[in-house]
């Protein structure tokens, strides 16, 4: 399988498949020898096997293989999905253009001319790495800007706090490669509003998460934090490895936490804390806006009740005047637009 975006051109994993023993411990030192780590394969079956088991991030390849040749490799890898982005390098003695033609056709990402010197063999990878890692920094992009875009077109119909809570730790939860996702958030007056999302669906009580843990760590962080503690974890399930607690605030003001949960360390890559980070911004400004409408509710709640108030005011007055006027002898009076006798003979 392909490696993933945060490969460094200093340190990636390489798959050499040559079918002559002394040419694969050749490349090896050489690449080895530039802190790239390697795995090798003697024949196509076995590549296969190795790229579906272990991550890699370039594949060096013989044109001239046992049984299935190395540009019928080259094509079966760019026949799956995950492999299309994999850059290939085919090597071989044939500097022929017919067979330059056929490698390119085969999706070859490029072609050496054996034999060929460290200095070159190092030049091409390292400059198909660096594209790699731009390639794949431009997907990781393109996937943050269009989980934010979702999300946002989901908050943009969320009113109350338990709301936005839902809607960003589902998304959250589905955007990350995460075990196990819980979003707090300030609920006006009544505490938090909790939602945790894990495989089973969503839940809105708070049973997964410690929340004396969550109170302090909301006391004492304005910044995200990686836990590896289990005794520091703030979600109650006892699967996962590592936890990504980012807050989630505006302006100054503490709103709550977006707490994520990964089965395994490597999970919590850099893209996946990026995209954590950014929904939390989102939730800040959804929940400062949820309570803004919770609190023009409760505002207009008020109003409307004095506003009844006045009104059974105005119409008891009323019937005190008239009731009054009815009780009087004939006689000339006045009132005033309040209905307040003001005068009478």
């Amino acid at each position: 399988m392909p490696g993933s975006i945060s490969l460094m051109t200093n340190s990636a994993t390489l798959l050499i498949v040559d079918d002559d023993l002394s040419a694969r411990h050749e490349l090896r030192s050489v690449f080895e020898g530039a802190g790239h780590r390697t795995i090798t394969a003697a024949d196509a079956p076995s590549a296969l096997r190795l790229l579906h088991r272990e991550s890699c991030d370039l594949v060096m390849l013989d044109v001239t293989l046992p049984e299935v040749d190395g540009l019928a490799l080259c094509r079966l890898l760019r026949a799956q999905p995950a492999m299309q982005q994999l850059p290939v390098i085919v090597f071989s003695a044939d500097d022929s253009e017919n067979k330059k033609v056929e490698a390119f056709a085969a999706g070859a990402d490029d072609y050496i001319v054996k034999p060929s010197t460290p200095g070159e063999l190092l030049s091409r990878v390292n400059s198909h790495l660096n594209y790699a890692q731009r390639e794949w920094e431009l997907i990781g992009s393109n996937r943050e800007l269009q989980f934010l875009a979702d999300l946002g077109r989901g908050l943009l119909q969320t009113l109350v706090p338990e709301q936005v809570a839902r809607r960003v730790a589902g998304a959250t939860y589905e955007g990350t490669n995460a075990a196990l996702c819980a979003c707090a958030v300030k609920n006006r007056g009544n505490g938090l509003a909790i939602c945790v999302f894990d495989q089973e669906g969503s839940a809105e009580s708070s049973a997964l998460i410690n929340l004396d843990r969550l109170e302090r760590w909301l006391a004492v962080s304005d910044s995200p934090s990686l836990l590896t503690n289990h005794r520091e974890f703030l979600l109650r399930d006892r699967q996962h490895q590592t936890e990504y607690v980012a807050p989630i605030r505006f302006g100054e003001r503490s709103l709550g936490a977006l707490v994520v949960a990964f089965g395994a360390a490597e999970d919590c890559s850099k893209d996946s804390c990026r995209l954590v980070d950014a929904a939390a911004q989102q939730a800040g400004l959804a929940t400062h806006i949820s309570l803004l409408y919770l609190g023009a509710r409760e505002s207009a709640a008020t109003l409307a009740q004095e506003v009844d108030r006045r009104t059974v005011e105005s119409e008891m007055q009323e019937r005190f005047t008239e009731a009054i006027i009815d009780s009087l002898p004939l006689s000339l009076y006045a009132i005033d637009r309040d209905y307040q006798i003001v005068a009478w003979n």
